[in-house]
């Protein structure tokens, strides 16, 4: 599953950028930059890490269906219905997370 890849590497991105970056890199200008990207970044990173969990939970239980039921498993995992699945979660995700782009505005 190439989008539950790129989620990943997302996370790590955003993980890295949010939570260890700021204790290498030292200055006024990386602290004002850190200081405006956090309000966008710090949910953004919320979304990212619960789409990834999904996915994984999603590919789980795809890859159960397939080899606990593997008669079933033509009828039950198709890309149709896998693709869906995947749009459903990221939408999910997304709207679950949406308040925390509201949390940090007095930041401006």
């Amino acid at each position: 599953m190439q989008v539950l890849a790129v989620a990943d590497v997302l996370v790590l991105v955003t993980m890295l950028w949010l939570r260890s970056l700021r204790y290498v890199l030292t200055g006024r200008h990386y602290v004002a930059f850190h200081a405006a990207t956090f309000r966008w970044l710090f949910p953004t990173a919320y979304v990212l890490r619960l789409t990834n969990t999904w996915l994984t939970v999603l590919l789980t239980v795809d890859r159960y269906v397939a080899v606990c039921h593997p008669l079933h498993a033509h009828r039950l995992c198709t890309m149709k219905r896998t693709c869906l699945q995947i749009v459903s979660i990221i939408v999910f995700s997304v709207v679950f997370c949406l308040p925390r782009y509201f949390e940090y505005y007095f930041l401006e």
